[in-house]
C-alpha cells in the first residue's frame, strides 16, 4: 500500500498487482518519525526466503535499528481463489492452488506507496483486466514462487485507457487510507482471467 520510486515502465513490463475501488471505509497507523525516507531501490531488502513466512518486509530495520522506511499506514493481505469475483462480483473461483501475499506500505504525505508481492502456485500467462488504480511491476522468476517487491511515487499511471484517459489519473495514496475497505488487490491470469488469487483490503 506505498508508492516512492518510479518503477512503472510500458504495459508490457508491469505486473497487474492493482488496487480497484469497490465500496468505501477505512483506518490508518501513527506515521514513523524519521528525517527524509529513501524509497530507492538500494534500500529495500530481499530475502525471498522469508516472504511466504516472515509477513512485512517494511518491518526491517537498518544496522542502527532504525525503521527502512516511514509510512503513514501498512496493510498486510493474503489473497486466495476463493475471493476472486468478474466485474459483476459473481465469485469465479480463481485458480487452484495459488495464493498471494501482499505487503503494502504506503505514505500518504508524499503519495508513495511500496510493495512486497509474493505469488504461489501461478500458471498461465499474465493479463490485465477490468480499470485499475495502480499496477506494479512484473515478480521475477517463472518458478513456482514470485516475488515483486518496489516502491512508487505519484503521479501514477497503469497504461490503460477509458476515453482516452489513464485510470490512475488523479488518483492519491490518501484515497486508500481514507476509505480502505473501498480497495482490492489481485492478479490475473490467461487461465484465470477474472482473477488467479484476490484480497479485500482492510482496517
Amino acid at each position: 500500500m506505498l508508492r516512492g520510486v518510479r518503477f512503472l515502465r510500458s504495459s508490457e513490463d508491469r505486473c497487474y498487482w492493482i488496487f480497484f475501488p469497490r465500496f468505501w471505509s477505512f483506518a490508518t497507523l501513527s506515521p514513523q518519525k524519521s528525517a527524509s525516507p529513501d524509497y530507492s531501490a538500494r534500500h529495500i531488502p530481499t530475502n525471498l526466503e522469508q516472504h511466504p513466512r516472515n509477513f512485512g518486509i517494511f518491518q526491517y530495520k537498518d544496522k542502527h535499528q532504525k525503521e527502512v522506511f516511514e509510512f503513514t499506514s501498512t496493510y498486510n493481505v493474503i489473497a486466495t481463489p476463493k475471493q476472486v469475483v468478474n466485474y459483476i462480483s459473481v465469485a469465479t473461483g480463481g485458480l487452484k492452488g495459488a495464493i498471494g501475499y501482499y505487503s503494502y506500505g504506503i505514505n500518504s504525505k508524499d503519495n508513495v506507496i511500496c510493495y512486497d508481492i509474493t505469488l504461489k502456485g501461478f500458471k498461465g500467462e499474465q493479463v490485465l483486466a477490468y480499470e485499475y488504480r495502480l499496477a506494479f511491476p512484473n515478480p521475477m522468476d517463472d518458478g513456482p514462487v514470485r516475488n515483486s517487491v518496489g516502491c512508487l511515487k505519484g503521479p501514477f499511471k497503469t497504461g490503460v485507457l477509458v476515453v482516452g484517459v489513464d485510470t490512475a489519473d488523479g488518483f492519491h495514496i490518501k484515497q486508500i487510507e481514507e476509505n480502505a475497505e473501498a480497495f482490492f488487490t489481485d492478479m490475473h491470469s490467461s487461465l484465470a482471467v477474472p482473477g488467479t488469487v484476490r484480497g479485500q483490503l482492510s482496517r
